[in-house]
């Protein structure tokens, strides 16, 4: 169903606003708190597009990740809105940009890293950086990451290893404190880290990243 070109503004504004929280709902396992706002002409949304989206996000989980918040802009969207599908209201045409900042706290990266979907990723960080495997706890001190692994030379004790976290060259990469040891981290190729930092307990990243529909 296409648009009322009598629809006012503001109920365009929400019929859009209400099909973009559906679809990004749709993308998560879970979410909190969710914020939408909508940059837009009433010209601009009869076409369907809209000029931007600023969204703001809070406890969600994504691809099994954890997120505390989720700070984002996007570039236009092309949009059909299907006004007699209440579930699926809103339809994206095209891929889109979004870039902004999210924040994973130190108890919810070691839930990632030893949680089953991601065990890989953390057994494959504790065997690049330390030499053993498998990864069992992780923790955020200060700017500091410290790995804990089980150490299969010696039974019944650990390794232990402090790192660093930082961007280059869009990639995330952790390095050994007292070495030049580092890992890059595997990301889909869409996603491009401007920074990455780590501070009172959480892990800040600053990103680009291309988004399909």
């Amino acid at each position: 169903m296409g648009f009322n070109p009598f629809l006012g503004q503001d109920v365009l504004l929400s019929l859009v606003s209400k099909g973009l929280n559906l679809w990004v709902r749709s993308k998560c396992n879970s979410i909190g708190e969710l914020k939408i706002e909508l940059n837009g002409s009433t010209m601009r949304l009869l076409k369907g597009e809209i000029d931007g989206v600023i969204l703001n996000a809070s406890k969600v989980t994504f691809q099994d990740i954890y997120f505390d918040t989720i700070e984002l802009v996007s570039s236009p969207l092309k949009f059909k809105l299907d006004l007699a599908n209440s579930t699926e209201l809103l339809t994206l045409r095209e891929k889109f940009k979004i870039s902004g900042t999210v924040s994973i706290a130190g108890d919810n990266l070691n839930k990632l890293l030893i949680s089953s979907h991601w065990k890989w990723l953390g057994d494959e960080m504790a065997d690049n950086l330390m030499g053993t495997m498998p990864l069992y706890k992780s923790n955020i001190k200060g700017d500091q990451l410290e790995l804990y692994a089980h150490d299969v030379r010696v039974d019944k004790e650990h390794a232990k290893g402090v790192f660093y976290v930082y961007a280059n060259r869009g990639d995330l990469r952790i390095q050994k404190k007292d070495n030049q040891t580092e890992y890059k981290v595997p990301l889909d190729s869409s996603i491009y880290i401007e920074s990455a930092s780590l501070t009172e307990g959480m892990l800040y990243l600053k990103a680009i990243a291309e988004v399909k529909p």
